[in-house]
């Protein structure tokens, strides 16, 4: 039993991806709130995980970054059928620092790099076609070069306030251990909730 809601998070973590190896291990569901109170909710990559928060990528004039811009609560979902747990996290949002976008970019496949030069996230697209078009032209446009992070991209950090793991159980009495945290530096507490 963990005391430590990070440690709990990356113990499991570590135990997906050593016995379940999925083709997406950092795949979380992000859900932010529009100013007229809309909620919305995407898949995104998990980059790491740390006493400091959860750091995700993304554009900053993308549907999420504008969400996120003008209201920093958000929440994140992780669900591991395979082995029936499940984590969620509640908190606010913080860009990282500028070096750490930098390596986060760097970590990326170039084709990565090369795809996210191509689009405007979340912006209509007049064709599959035009987008294509505009990959081979950045494939052109950067050949025989590194390719630079744009300054619109970048990553963000989930500072929690609030985790809950859920192991799912057939009969219903699933086990929740909760935690929570008043301020940015304080312990954590913890108390289990009813199924």
């Amino acid at each position: 039993m963990f005391e430590d809601p990070i440690a709990q998070f990356h113990g499991w973590w570590d135990e997906v991806k050593r016995d379940v190896q999925p083709e997406h291990p950092g795949a979380m569901c992000v859900s932010t709130v529009s100013a007229s109170g809309m909620p919305s909710a995407r898949f995104v990559a998990l980059k790491s995980a740390d006493a400091e928060g959860f750091v995700f990528c993304t554009w900053f004039d993308s549907r999420k970054g504008k969400e996120l811009a003008s209201n920093p609560n958000v929440a994140l979902t992780f669900w591991w059928e395979e082995k029936g747990w499940q984590v969620r996290v509640e908190g606010v949002v913080e860009s990282v620092s500028e070096q750490e976008s930098e390596e986060a970019w760097a970590s990326r496949s170039r084709d990565a790099q090369l795809a996210t030069l191509c689009f405007q996230q979340s912006q209509p697209l007049a064709s599959e076609a035009a987008l294509e078009e505009k990959l081979h032209q950045a494939q052109r446009d950067n050949a025989g070069k590194p390719i630079e992070k744009p300054p619109r991209w970048g990553g963000l950090r989930v500072i929690p306030r609030s985790i809950e793991f859920l192991t799912f159980r057939e009969n219903r009495l699933h086990l929740r251990e909760y935690y929570t945290r008043s301020g940015q530096q304080s312990d954590w507490e913890k108390q289990l909730l009813q199924p």
